[in-house]
Parts: structure tokens; sequence; C-alpha cells
């Protein structure tokens, strides 16, 4: 018995997985647009249709019927004409060319208001009246004189003319209202963002019947939105709608706890925020909709799973959101909501507005009895004629002349007068148009009447051959590989029944059913003198290509790093030809790699295919290996008293070693060197290495100073003089040691004949000192300065430092950089807000005026942050198939760290688009984290929610054997995931609809016994009704058990 249930559950998993797999590609729902639609007879609709569902690898295709007759046969034309004479119900289906087998339909209406009959004189005398009586039509009746706008002449159905003196046409007015436009249906009436009068920081969402009939809502849902910036996550929490909406009538749902319209869970609604709010009904269509803040091209991605449904925009909303601002709840600003306006539907921003909350009351603009108008206007004409009338008699038409028949005054046959009661009728002649085929007779009779007034009718006598003439049988038609290798036409022989040798003419159709077993039509068609053209004779050539197309061959390509390699291109591929194939199509296929480094060979493989299918594949490889330095600067240099003091190597001492395609470039210490000076002070050179990946090294250097013996000697303060100037040099001495001067100075005043700078050395002891005063005579001032750092992210804070010299000292400078100006010659920081190259520019005063400048270009590199991005393939994963595919839209990004925060050994990702299974043991939901990285380490952070929900599965047999064998006694359902145990009940129906046993316990089962005895045999209808265990989804299966 239990392998008997883990095979009827191993066969539960396959079919739930075949479903799931198929609903992949699957229509749901079929919109019409316009409904209801009300025209004018003799005018039509166009109605256009809306697909709703997933359509993996095909296209949505419709189909229109007239009941069992079709108008429209499947095609992707997603409009119809439509002209009925009379009010017409149609039919549109709708499928996927991917999975035609699915199929969904529904009913529209084209309403027809008809023309009405007016009964009148339409002839009468000239100054006199005409009466005008309009009926047989539905609606208000008006007359008017002008078919648009014009003068009202009566708003009833008869009208009667001024006295006439000429013809003229007048225009009856109908006015009708739909039949099928108060049908009835609920509309979302507000949406409280801010509270409401007792709840202050509530929000709200307000449904209305504005209907005079009421609405049958068994299975609708509504939902409202859970995030700012997520379109598609929304509460978790649905709104069941009742079974049935009364007309007129108000419903609403808070998310105030402990109200008994407490929607269950807070609802995530902010003035100024984005949201949406969404009735679905039982099949999953779209009721109505409304959203704030979101912008089109972020609606036109609104696409959730709710109560089971694929849920997308259709035509239930029109352009972007609704302003987000309304709500502000204080003492000054009474509660506000977006509230419907108007009382049409027109699935667009105008139908809300933002004013005062009127919770569970309808707005009093809006009206209860919505109807849809229409008017139109049908023409009739009062001829004003004192002459006798009379119809031209009828056309005659003959083959040949000789056919022509006798002049006849008998042929007018409808002479009429308003005095007289028979016109006399006269032949007048007869005038050819000295034309053939055909040639044209008018032949003329008058009608006179007793007042001697008198019109001319004619008749036209038409001869004309229109006999055709016949084709000889075409050849034979025969396959090629091109509609190009179509040979070209031969002439065939006709016959004529009398006129003289005409023409003929071959065409070929176009290609029908494509160049791959798609056929071409060749038609030959005579045509005599008189351009009676013969019935076509046909010959059908097969066109089908099997030829492969050709390439050329894509050149290898070395780069440096990884991220050197360009982004796949089908428009590379060089020399592409097919020999019926305009353009291939270039496909990328994959890139592969060898595996190695240092250097990696990546082979990237395109496919190029005709039309017919015919494909092959080219590749190109990518050859990498980084042969560029590390880059670092040497360490800051070190002081210290004596050589005990001297620290110990520390490798974080390089701190901007960088590489091009190394992140973090590995840095080791190589060596100390000392000089082994004394008296002037050790020098030590400590030498560090720098290595990338691949190997390739440079090294860097730190000098380590140990101060010398302690002499010293001051030469004093440098000084600026004028040319000419004396001055005495008087330099600090403490140790009392031997001074020499270089130059060699007098010991008195001297004066100096350029700038020049004096060295004093004092010596003892071996040991020496030396110090140096700077005579400046009038120099310009030498502009130069340094920053901080060369490049980083945005924003970047740069400081700078004027590293100028001037003779007489810089006192003054003056930055230029991104338009600005700043002032200070050190530690000058300015914040560079956006991703671009700058120029610096720096003015310098020296002490005695003098001012200099320079500009360094594109001194300054700021990279802009990337923006981080991401889509996924389902943000819903079944338990049974908890794999998802995610798609990194990402931008001025390199590199990616991924983290699906699932605890998983495959937890993190590095990869550009990866694929991840979740957890299946703890369904629930993950925040999907990716961070986007620019070469320099910008960053940026997006996230997503997955959620990973149970499967249904469930096993009901059909058949159980109450008779006390010990075998199949009990009839036992067996649910084993998916639903709420909590909320189970079943019913058993006996073929009267009587309850012959019901529990609420999923582990219970029915003996066959009803009021103690057992069942008869025979069929038995059971009812099992539960909610599913993840959201407030309830569901009903049915299905028949047989005693046996």
């Amino acid at each position: 018995m239990k392998n008997y249930l883990k095979l009827i559950l191993w066969s539960l998993f396959a079919f739930a997985s075949t479903n799931y797999i198929h609903a992949q590609c699957a229509a749901t729902s079929v919109d019409a647009a316009p409904q209801p639609s009300l025209i004018c007879e003799g005018d039509s609709e166009i109605v256009t249709f809306t697909a709703s569902g997933v359509c993996t690898g095909g296209s949505w295709q419709y189909q229109v019927n007239f009941g069992a007759t079709t108008l429209q046969i499947w095609s992707t034309t997603a409009t119809f004409t439509a002209s009925p004479d009379t009010t017409t119900t149609y039919t549109v289906f709708a499928r996927c060319s991917g999975c035609p087998t699915t199929v969904v339909q529904t009913d529209f209406i084209v309403e027809v208001l008809q023309e009405p009959t007016v009964v009148a004189d339409t002839v009468v005398c000239a100054n006199t009246s005409a009466t005008l009586s309009a009926s047989g039509s539905i609606g208000t009746y008006e007359w008017y004189d002008d078919a648009t706008a014009g003068n009202l002449l009566s708003s009833s159905p008869t009208f009667i003319t001024p006295p006439l003196t000429q013809d003229t046409t007048y225009w009856v007015s109908v006015t009708d209202t739909s039949s099928t436009a108060n049908t009835g249906s609920v509309l979302i009436t507000e949406c409280g963002l801010g509270g409401f009068p007792g709840a202050s920081s509530a929000d709200y969402l307000e449904i209305s019947n504005l209907y005079t009939t009421p609405v049958v809502t068994t299975g609708w849902v509504a939902a409202v939105s859970n995030s700012y910036t997520l379109i598609n996550s929304y509460n978790s929490t649905l709104w069941s709608l009742p079974t049935s909406f009364t007309a007129c009538s108000v419903l609403n749902k808070t998310d105030v706890s402990g109200q008994t319209n407490y929607w269950g869970s807070n609802i995530f609604w902010n003035p100024g925020n984005n949201g949406w709010a969404i009735i679905i009904d039982n099949l999953g269509n779209v009721v109505d909709f409304v959203s704030w803040g979101w912008t089109t091209a972020q609606l036109a991605t609104f696409n959730p799973i709710i109560n089971g449904f694929f849920i997308t925009l259709g035509t239930e909303w029109l352009g972007a959101s609704v302003n987000s601002a309304c709500g502000a709840n204080s003492t000054a600003i009474p509660a506000s909501s977006i509230t419907r306006i108007g009382n049409t539907d027109n699935n667009n921003a105008g139908d809300f507005v933002c004013q005062l909350t009127s919770l569970n009351i309808v707005n009093p603009s809006l009206f209860c009895g919505w109807t849809v108008n229409k008017t139109c206007r049908y023409p009739i004409t009062i001829l004003v004629d004192v002459p006798p009338t009379a119809s031209n008699p009828l056309t005659v038409n003959v083959q040949c002349i000789g056919d022509v028949p006798a002049p006849d005054i008998t042929v007018v046959f409808d002479e009429a007068d308003d005095y007289t009661a028979v016109p006399i009728v006269a032949y007048v002649g007869d005038v050819s148009s000295g034309l053939t085929c055909p040639d044209t007779i008018i032949r003329t009779y008058s009608v006179t009447d007793s007042c001697g007034n008198s019109l001319n009718v004619q008749q036209l006598i038409i001869v004309d051959d229109t006999i055709a003439p016949v084709v000889d049988p075409a050849p034979p038609g025969f396959a090629v590989q091109c509609v190009g290798d179509i040979p070209p036409a031969t002439s065939l022989p006709y016959t004529d029944n009398c006129s003289p040798a005409g023409t003929i003419l071959s065409t070929d159709g176009p290609l029908i059913g494509g160049g791959c077993g798609g056929t071409v039509t060749r038609s030959w068609i005579a045509t005599d003198a008189c351009g009676n053209n013969s019935i076509p004779v046909t010959q059908v050539f097969t066109v089908n290509d099997t030829i492969l197309p050709t390439t050329g061959t894509l050149l290898p390509m070395t780069v440096q790093c990884i991220g050197d390699i360009p982004v796949p291109d089908t428009m590379i591929i060089p020399s592409i030809s097919d020999n019926c194939t305009a353009a291939p199509s270039v496909a990328f296929v994959a890139d592969i790699s060898d595996g190695l480094t240092c250097p990696e060979t990546i082979t990237r493989t395109y496919s190029v295919t005709d039309n017919c299918g015919n494909q092959i594949t080219v590749d190109q490889t990518f050859t990498i290996n980084d042969t560029i330095l590390p880059t670092a600067s040497n360490p800051s240099p070190i002081n210290v008293a004596v050589i005990a003091n001297v620290p110990s190597p520390d490798i974080t001492a390089v701190t901007d070693e960088a590489d091009n395609c190394t992140v973090n470039p590995i840095v080791t210490w190589v060596s100390d060197v000392s000089d082994s000076a004394i008296c002037t002070g050790e020098t030590i050179v400590r030498t560090y290495s720098v290595m990338d990946d691949c190997s390739n090294e440079i090294f860097v250097t730190q000098q380590i100073t140990v101060d010398p013996f302690q002499i010293s000697i001051d030469a004093g303060p440098d000084q600026t003089i004028c040319v000419d100037d004396l001055i005495t040099i008087t330099p600090i001495n403490p140790t009392g040691g031997n001074l020499t001067w270089n130059p060699a100075i007098a010991s008195g005043p001297f004066v100096p004949a350029a700038t020049a700078t004096y060295t004093v050395t004092t010596e003892l002891y071996g040991c020496q000192a030396s110090d140096q005063i700077t005579i400046i005579v009038e120099a310009p001032p030498v502009v130069s300065f340094t920053a901080d750092t060369l490049q980083g992210c945005e924003p970047l804070e740069v400081t700078f430092n004027s590293t100028s010299t001037a003779a007489s000292g810089v006192v003054d400078c003056s930055w230029l950089m991104n338009g600005q100006v700043l002032n200070g010659c050190s530690n000058v920081a300015y914040t560079f807000p956006t991703g671009g190259t700058y120029n610096v520019a720096l003015i310098t005063t020296s002490a005695t005026g003098c001012v200099d400048s320079a500009t360094y270009a594109n001194f300054i590199y700021v990279e802009a942050t990337p923006v981080a991005e991401f889509d996924v393939s389902l943000t819903e994963l079944a338990s049974l198939e908890p794999t998802a595919e995610f798609y990194n839209l990402s931008t001025g990004a390199t590199s990616y760290q991924w983290n699906f925060n699932d605890n998983s050994t495959t937890s993190t990702s590095v990869e550009t688009n990866p694929i991840h299974d979740f957890p299946t043991s703890n369904q629930g939901s993950y925040n999907v984290e990716l961070v986007a990285i620019s070469p320099l380490g910008c960053a940026d952070t997006a996230y997503r929610i997955i959620k990973v929900i149970e499967e249904l599965i469930y096993y009901v047999p059909n058949s159980f054997t109450p008779d006390g064998d010990q075998y199949n006694q009990i009839f036992q359902p067996v649910f084993t995931t998916g639903f709420d145990p909590q909320n189970f009940e079943i019913k058993i129906y006996d073929r009267w609809g009587e309850v012959v046993w019901e529990s609420f316990d999923p582990s219970a089962g029915w003996d066959g016994t009803y009021e103690g005895k057992i069942s008869p045999s025979g069929a038995y209808t059971w009812v099992v009704t539960f909610k599913m265990i993840y959201n407030e989804e309830r569901k009903v299966l049915t299905g028949h058990v047989t005693i046996l």
C-alpha cells in the first residue's frame, strides 16, 4: 500500500510539473474594446482586441465568429471592423501561436441605432409645404437642416416644412441609449493614502457599483501594492469580494486593526510615494485599475501573479499614473484621497482627482446608472418640380450593332405629372457615341403634360461584346531553389468568339507559404479587342531552399583583461550571403573558455541562419593575456632619531597599488639597504615588490632616515631685495664650527649681482652642516600645484595645494575649476559632482605684485557611479521547480557580486547573469542583492524579493467497496502539501443532491454509510473546499466516487 501511494504521489508530481511547464505559454483572457459599442446604421466600428497571459515562442492570434460562422480567420490582426445592420453579438477567440491548443474567448456586442422610416410627400409643387413623419426606430426624434450642425427645426417625430421653391434636404436625428451599457461592473472609487476622520494615519480602499443592476462578484479579489519602488510587489492579503455586489452600493477596507472592515494587514501606502490598486475577476481579467506615481514605462513592466493569475495591463490603464502627492493629514489640511470623478471610465489619470476624503460615501460628482448614448442623423430630400416626371427607360444591352431594337414609346412606362393623368410620350432621335466596345446610343423620348411643360428621358442602348476568349492549358509546374530561379513565361495560344485578335498576358503571383516549401502561381489571361478577359490558366512552381548560407572568417583578438573583450555583436560577421535569403539572421550562441589563465582563450560562436532554417556557425577566438605592469607609489619616507627606532617592514605602507586587470595586486617586502652615513644621517632604502595575477612585477622604495650628529647652522631667512641693494648675511652658528661660503662673500655688506642662493657650511669633528639663504632680485612667480588624488568615484572631493614659487614669495592663490573660483594656496578642497574629466587652473601673486598662472588640462577624472538593476524570470517559484534566471540590466559596471541570501553553498556569485536554485526545504521569501562595481570600484546595489511557495499535491480515488472484506473499505482522499488543514471541508452528495457525509478533518474518510446503513452501489459526487497554505485563495474541487 505504501509503494502504491508513493507511485500515486510521483504521478501527481509529474502531472503538476507538466502543467507548470505548459503554463509558461498560455492565453488566460481576451478583451474587446470599445465595449459597449453603439453605432449608426450604415456606419462601422473598429473593435480592438487585447490578449492576456504568456506567449512564449510565438505571437498572439485572433479569430472572430458570428455564431458558428467565421468572419475573420486566425491571424495576428488585433482589430475587427464591424458594420452590422442590426444589433449583433460577436465572439472573439485568442491564442498564442506558440501553444495554439489553449484558446480563450469573449463576446462583444455592436448595437445599431437603426434608420427610422420617414413618410412624406417627397415631390411637391412649387410654393407648397411637405409633411415629414418619422417612425420605426427606438429613441427620440429631432429635425435639422444640416447633416452635422445646423438649426433645430422640430423636436417631434412630425415636421411640416415651409413653402418650398427648390429641392431641399432635411435630416431626422435619432438619439438612444445603449441597452448593454448598464450591465454592471464594480469600480475603484477612492484610495486613501493619508487617513480619514478618526484614523489620521490609516490607509483604505473603497469600491463601488455605480450601475443600476447587481454584479455577481464570486471569486473576485482586490489587491494593493506593497512597495514604493518595486511595481510588481503587492500585499499578500487579498480582499475577496462578496458573491454579489448590490447596485448603487459602496464597500471599503482599511488597515485599522479591530474594525469589521479590517484589510487584514498594513496597507503600504503613503502620500508622495508610488502605489496602485486593482480588481481581478474569477477568470483573471482586470476589472478596474488605478495607479499613482508610476511612469508609463514602469506600468509597461506590470506583471505580478495575483490569485494564481498572471496579470498584465491591456486597456485597463492608458498613459502615466495619477499624481502621488495626495493624502496630507493635519489640522490645517484635512484628510484627502485619490477619488474617482466623472461618469465614464476612461482608464487614465483624468478619472481621478485629489479631494477631501469621503470614505464609504460615493463622490457627489458620481451618480448611479451609467449609460452610453448615441445620436444619428439620416437625410430625406423633398423635390419641387412642376414639369412632368418619367424615368429613363431601361438600358438595352446587345452584343452587335444589328441587335439594336426599333424606337418604341412604350418603353417609357412611368410617365406622371402633378396635373396631367397621362402625359404624351414621343420619339425624338438616336445619337451614337461613335466609340466601340462599347458603343453607346442615346435614344431620346419627350414627355409633355397638358400645360406644355416638357422633359426629355433617355434610353441607353449599349452595343458591347462581353464574351471572353479561351486560353489553351498551361504547361505543368516544377520545383526550384529560389524565386529568382523561376524561368521567364512563354506565350500561350487562345481563341475568341468574334472579336479581332487581342492580347495574352502572363503574371507571376506572390510566394505563398515562404521560400521553404512555398509556391508561386503563374497565370495567363487573354483579352479580346473589347477588353474581355479569359478565365486564367495557371502553372505552379514549388520553391524550397536547401542550400546553407556562407560567411567570411572572423579575425582572432588579443586583449589584456577579461573586461576588454567586446560584447557579442552580430553585425561583425563578414561576407554573409545566401543563395535565396537576402539577409540571413545572425545570433550569438555562446562564449566558451579553455579554463586557463595568463593566457586564457575564449571561443565565441555565432549562428547564421537563412529563412529556411539552413544554419552554419562562425567562431572567433579571444586571447586574454595581461602584460602590463602594476603601478604603485613609493611609500612616504620615515625619519627616526636613532637606528633602534627603525620600524619593521610593513606591506601596508604601500597604499595605492593598482593594476589594469588584477583588483588587488600582491605586495611583499624585498630588502633593506643602508648607506652607513653617520654625520650626515644614515639612509636606509627599503624595497617592496608589487605583483599582479599574471606575475607582472614592479619595485617601490621607502627611504628611512636616521638623524645625524647634531651640528647645525642657520643662514637666516631668505630675503628679497632690489637690484644694487646692499645686504649683510649674519648666520647663526651655535656649535661654533668653522664657516665657509659658496659662493664666497665678503664678511661685511655686499651687493648681489642677481638672484642667487648662498650656502654656508659649518664643520666640526668631521661632521658638517649647511644651510642656504636665497637673495631674490625681483623675479616673477613660477606656478605649479598638486592634488591629493587625480581620480575617483562621483562625487569626488579633491584637496589642492599650490607648489608655486616666486622670488618674493607667493602671497595669493586663486583657483578656477568646473566654472567656480576658490581662494587659498593650501588644502583647497572642491567636490566634483558628476562623472567626467576636468581642467584645473591656478593664478598666483608674489609679494612684489608679480602674477602668473598655469592650467592643467584633464587633470581630474571622476568616474560615474554605476546603476545596479536586474530582472528575474520569475519572482514567485514553485517548490517543485525553484530555479530562477537572473538578467543583469546594470550599466556602467565591469564586475558584479550576487548574494541570494538563502544560506546555501551557492548563495553568492560573481557571474553576470547567474542561474540559481533556491532551497525547497524552507519555503519563504529571499531578498536577492546585486552589487554592480565600476573599474575604479564605484558601486551600486539593487534588491528583489523572490518567493518559494509549496505546491498543491493531492490524490482522490474514484471507487471503493465497503463490503466488510477488509479491502478498499474507506473512500479516503489524500492531501499532502499546499493546503491549510485547519481550513478544510469535504462533502459527499447522493444522486438527488442530499449530503450523505461531511468532515472538516483532511485525514478522515467515508466508510460508505448514511444514517448507520451502507449506501447503495452507484456514483456519488464529492466536493472538497480548502484554503491555500500561503495565501487567502480558496479552491473548490469536485469529482465522483463509485461504490462497487
